[in-house]
């Protein structure tokens, strides 16, 4: 249930080990299984942040039962993407979304009937 979307400007040469390490990340940070972790991956991306086209990256992050308070939780996130993308955490936005259990679905059924 948990989806991780990156969209950078930059070329990740290294696109499997990245986003292998991104939905281990993910799963220990939110404490939900690796098996329903979704990684997508948008590299050499058209990104123009603050009127520049040096390293940047949009993350989007949702799930159901997001903490309320996701502050240290986007902290590590923009330490793993600067760490692992060489962008700096001032060119990183991050977009979290707390799901509704009734409104996600997986195998043709919401969470909530699980």
């Amino acid at each position: 249930m948990p989806y991780f979307k990156i969209e950078t400007n930059r070329k990740v040469p290294y696109r499997v080990q990245f986003t292998k390490s991104a939905s281990y990340l993910l799963s220990e940070l939110l404490n939900k299984p690796e098996k329903f972790v979704m990684i997508s991956m948008h590299d050499e991306h058209e990104i123009r942040f603050g009127g520049s086209t040096e390293p940047a990256a949009y993350i989007q992050i949702k799930s159901i039962g997001l903490p309320d308070d996701c502050d240290e939780f986007m902290l590590l996130v923009t330490s793993f993407i600067e760490e692992n993308l060489s962008i700096p955490r001032d060119r990183i936005y991050i977009e979290c979304e707390n799901l509704d259990c009734n409104r996600f679905a997986w195998n043709g059924q919401s969470f909530a009937k699980r």
